[in-house]
Formats: structure tokens, C-alpha cells, sequence
């Protein structure tokens, strides 16, 4: 039965609420684009400010509308970006691990990784999570990740590498006029 009332969705208060709620965060943020409006500002002041037609209050129900009514048109992006590298950095996780069987767990971390984050994004247009935990847990994961694929791989397996590198610096001569 719901589901019927995508075409009419002027008719359902939730949709309606929705959609107003998301013009009066944009509002927020056209007002306020650089810090936006601070957290939940969810408040009925708020809502007669930046929609003075709509008499009611709603949660934003988007990731990116709540981000963008709270911390304006900078902190979407930085928001945008901090998800980006997160998902750039499971791709090269992804690449440097591919046929790698003793990093096969941190391939298969950066993958799920990202069909976790994929998730959170599509789920994200229509929940209140922005602050959700889980895919903060999942990036330092993916860091330490990063950082433990990088060092390990990064081992040496030349003999000749783990000596010092100073010993392996050849200086020059000292000249007379150089001095001690």
C-alpha cells in the first residue's frame, strides 16, 4: 500500500515533510554556506526563518542534507572528500593486495569496505545517519589497513638493503682545503 504513493507522494506527510525539510536545510545553508547552521537545527524558529510557509518540524532524513543544513557548503565537501579518500584508499589496498595470499584478508577488508560504504551512501539519501559510527570505524580500518599492507610489503629482501644506508653513501675524497 505504500508503495502506491509514489505518484502522490504530495499526499503522504512523511514525503512531504521530507522534501520540505531538505529545502529548508538548503535554505539554512544558501543563508550560512560556510558554516551552515551548527547541529540539529531542527528547531521551529529555524524552520519559520528559512521555510515560512511550512508550519511543521522533520529530521532531515538524508546524510547529505543534514550535513549541508548543519555545516554548510564547505562541510558537505570536506564530508564528500573525507568518503572519497576513504574509498580511493580501499581501492589501492585493493590493488596492491590482488594476488598477494598473505594480504588476502586486506583485500577482502577493502572490498567489503566498499560495498559497506556503497550501502551507507544509497541508505544515507533517506536516513539520519551522518553520525553513524560504523563507517568511521570501517575508515580507521581501512588506515591501519593501509599501513600495515605498505610496511609489510615494504620489507626488505635484499641482505644488502638492511645494512645502513650511510654505509652504503660513498663520500667524496677530503681535499686538503676541506676542513676535519
Amino acid at each position: 500500500q505504500r508503495m502506491n504513493t509514489i505518484g502522490t507522494y504530495e499526499q503522504d506527510s512523511s514525503a512531504v515533510g521530507r522534501i520540505k525539510t531538505w529545502t529548508m536545510l538548503t535554505n539554512l545553508a544558501l543563508d550560512r554556506p560556510l558554516v551552515g547552521g551548527g547541529f540539529e537545527p531542527y528547531t521551529t524558529e529555524v524552520f519559520r526563518r528559512y521555510l515560512p510557509d511550512y508550519d511543521r518540524t522533520h529530521a532531515a532524513h538524508s546524510i547529505y542534507f543534514q550535513v549541508l543544513g548543519e555545516h554548510g557548503f564547505v562541510g558537505l565537501a570536506l564530508f564528500l572528500t573525507f568518503w572519497w579518500l576513504t574509498w580511493r584508499l580501499s581501492g589501492r589496498i585493493l590493488k596492491h593486495t590482488k594476488n598477494d595470499p598473505e594480504f588476502k584478508w586486506a583485500y577482502w577488508l577493502a572490498a567489503m569496505t566498499q560495498v559497506s560504504l556503497i550501502g551507507y551512501f544509497v541508505g544515507g539519501m533517506f536516513l539520519n545517519l551522518a553520525y553513524w559510527d560504523m563507517p568511521y570505524f570501517l575508515m580507521v580500518a581501512i588506515v591501519v589497513t593501509w599501513h600495515v599492507v605498505r610496511s609489510r610489503s615494504a620489507e626488505p629482501t635484499n641482505p644488502s638493503a638492511l645494512r645502513p644506508a650511510l654505509e652504503r653513501v660513498r663520500y667524496p675524497a677530503r681535499s686538503p682545503s676541506m676542513p676535519s
